[in-house]
């Protein structure tokens, strides 16, 4: 059995311990991100570290007191871990049942987005949109869990998720198979309403305050800007993915 924190204050799927985390890896669970106690040394932890790396799993040292802070002071031994809510797919098997049904590809890629909230909302509107799958990086992106569940009103139960190493090669993969990439970027001169939706598309949006990678924004195939006041700065992001995928909508026949 996982070892969980019994203080109901806590989300369910966080997990403690170094057997229960080992089980956890060793019985297939999928395993959102591992935090370890800075400089505790043991060869358990070692263990635990070498799995979160084979299954390119986020580890994140942290000091004694988060531990603690995450588990009510429980008996973590070092460690603890959330478990994901919702399973993760694998982007080729996405795209191969696309092209199954004839369909034409349309996703959506979030760099930076860890605002688990904005994340929900805007999963949310991408299913009612008619994405086919949201692709997320593994590290500095939203963790999927009961609250980002509860934003998306159970969207996250129905859109595939994918999770990448990394995205610039995510973009590099779009352009192999012929899927255009726009990248949204506040220095743009193309307007959103200027784009063409009816081909395969992959959307990227970045965070509102430090947008999109400029390695990704360097490898776009075009990129864009939506309208905006001088009196702002930028949009919410999840407002702002809703009027591009809106537009999507409106735009593709």
């Amino acid at each position: 059995m996982f070892q969980r924190n019994k203080n109901p204050t806590l989300k369910e799927n966080l997990i403690y311990g170094k057997h229960s985390i080992v089980e956890a890896f060793n019985g297939g669970q999928t395993v959102d991100v591992v935090y370890t106690q800075k400089e505790l040394k043991s060869e358990v932890l070692d263990e635990i570290r070498e799995l979160a790396k084979q299954h390119g799993v986020p580890l994140k040292a942290v000091p004694k007191e988060k531990l603690d802070y995450l588990t009510f002071k429980a008996n973590h031994q070092g460690v603890a871990a959330f478990l994901s809510v919702v399973r993760y797919h694998d982007k080729e098997v996405i795209l191969k049942n696309i092209l199954s049904k004839n369909e034409v590809p349309f996703l959506l890629i979030l760099d930076g987005i860890t605002d688990v909230r904005n994340f929900g909302a805007i999963a949310r509107t991408a299913l009612g949109c008619g994405i086919h799958a949201i692709i997320v990086p593994k590290r500095n992106s939203a963790q999927i869990n009961a609250e980002a569940m509860q934003a998306s009103a159970g969207a996250l139960n129905k859109i595939a998720v994918c999770r990448e190493d990394d995205l610039v090669q995510t973009i590099k993969w779009c352009k192999g198979y012929e899927i255009k990439v726009l990248v949204s970027d506040l220095q743009a001169t193309k307007k959103l309403s200027d784009l063409d939706f009816n081909q395969p598309i992959a959307v990227v949006m970045g965070e509102e305050a430090e947008g999109v990678n400029r390695l990704i924004i360097n490898r776009a195939d075009e990129t864009f800007k939506i309208p905006i006041s001088s009196q702002i700065d930028s949009y919410n992001v999840s407002v702002a993915t809703g009027m591009v995928l809106y537009e999507s909508v409106r735009n593709r026949k």
